[in-house]
């Protein structure tokens, strides 16, 4: 065991203490901070990072609710939002409603529904234009992973920081 070590398991802990937006306490502390509809792959992302020692908090976006104002108080370099096609989301919520028992899921998993989700996240990334947004349609979760890790390592060096795998 070594500080490599602890430092990612502190990473996992605030990760899982801040998921899908439980916590907001200590937004500062985020080396990551990821925004994005239901189901676009926050939690899962965000816990494959926190195992490479990114502390990670998620935050869903919710069609007509504000932001918190936390988000207003961090480092917009942190934030990194998260957005899919509206056919894939509607499969994927069609069939997490069919592994729930749900066969009809109402409004949830209609593809009228989730567009409308994704424009409204739309806009918001677009009043936030230091926000990147990463289109996770067809893309393994690793995938989307290193595309992130590869943005924040390069702007952590910019602002004369180290990054979690490198020791810092």
């Amino acid at each position: 065991m070594n500080d490599k070590y602890f430092r990612r398991i502190e990473a996992m802990e605030y990760t899982i203490a801040h998921d899908d937006g439980r916590d907001l306490t200590e937004l500062e502390k985020a080396d990551i901070i990821l925004l994005g509809i239901s189901r676009t792959s926050k939690t899962p992302l965000s816990m494959y990072l926190s195992h490479q020692g990114w502390k990670v908090c998620n935050i869903p976006i919710i069609n007509g609710f504000e932001l918190p104002p936390e988000i207003n108080a961090v480092d917009p370099r942190k934030v990194v939002c998260l957005t899919i096609s509206a056919d894939s989301l509607a499969t994927i919520r069609k069939a997490r409603l069919e592994r729930l028992g749900q066969e009809d899921g109402g409004e949830y998993a209609s593809i009228d529904k989730v567009v409308e989700e994704i424009e409204y996240a739309d806009q918001l990334f677009r009043k936030n234009k230091r926000w990147p947004v990463f289109n996770v349609t067809g893309k393994a979760l690793e995938e989307t992973a290193s595309e992130i890790v590869k943005l924040m390592v390069s702007r952590r060096k910019q602002m004369g920081l180290t990054s979690p795998g490198d020791g810092g």
